[in-house]
């Protein structure tokens, strides 16, 4: 029996609240954008920056990298190709 691997799912938790938070914290940084609040901060903005935009695109990487790993671990690459096929193009 396989077993989950809880770190990797609180993984994927946090990279999605921080992206939500990225883009939430957007209406108050110095930067240009479509909506924008009337008070900027640029404690904001460097953090946003500093601690988000830096980081978590890496994770997004990682995270798709070790789900295919695991993914690869139980099926033949046709099986997986054939899985992302269904599930990605058909929406299409």
């Amino acid at each position: 029996m396989k077993e989950r691997r809880y770190d990797i799912d609180w993984l994927r938790v946090v990279a999605m609240l921080a992206i939500f938070f990225f883009h939430c914290a957007r209406f108050f940084d110095t930067e240009g954008w479509h909506l924008k609040n009337a008070e900027q901060s640029f404690v904001v903005d460097t953090l946003r920056i500093g601690l988000i935009w830096t980081w978590v695109m890496e994770l997004f990487f990682l995270l798709s990298g070790v789900g295919a790993w695991y993914a690869l671990k139980s099926r033949t690459a046709g099986a997986y190709l054939a899985e992302s096929v269904k599930r990605l193009l058909i929406p299409l």
